[in-house]
């Protein structure tokens, strides 16, 4: 064992520090001598409660956390007057499904595969299929109109 001197030297090494150690704590806490302290100067109650003067607390002083901030003006929301409201109607979907882009080689154009209402359509940019116009194709989603709504629908199985 050539490691064999170190454990010789090393581990009464760790006794000396360890004791050292539990020697320092345990002799500065067995101390259990009082110190007496004298004092020439003996002060009375009446001494006391002439010197002080009692003194009410006062709350009214500005917050210093708040001085730089401005509180914010409450307004009262105004109707506008003789303005049509607009009234946002419903527009039911046929179902639509987005299945995957196509691109071809030749001329460099991307189509989609697009499954409405259980219908399997290819189709480009621009083009319409049961009402349903295609706005905009890419990778993973794909930009539909129909009846003035548009929406986006991501491929399915993303």
């Amino acid at each position: 064992m050539k490691n064999k001197k170190s454990l010789y030297i090393l581990i009464p090494l760790a006794v000396v520090v360890w004791g050292t150690i539990f020697w320092k704590v345990f002799s500065g806490s067995g101390n259990n001598s009082t110190v007496e302290y004298q004092s020439n100067q003996v002060l009375s109650n009446k001494e006391i409660s002439k010197d002080t003067i009692r003194r009410q607390l006062s709350y009214n002083y500005s917050d210093p956390f708040l001085k730089n901030q401005t509180k914010p003006s409450v307004e009262q929301p105004q109707e506008p007057k003789n303005e049509q409201r607009t009234i946002n109607r419903v527009v039911r979907w046929p179902m639509v499904e987005f299945k995957g882009t196509v691109k071809s080689r030749r001329k460099n154009r991307t189509m989609a595969i697009l499954q409405i209402s259980s219908r399997k359509y290819l189709v480009r940019e621009n083009e319409l299929k049961d009402q349903v116009k295609v706005l905009a194709i890419t990778p993973d989603s794909i930009g539909l109109e129909y009846q003035n709504d548009k929406r986006y629908f991501k491929r399915n199985g993303l």
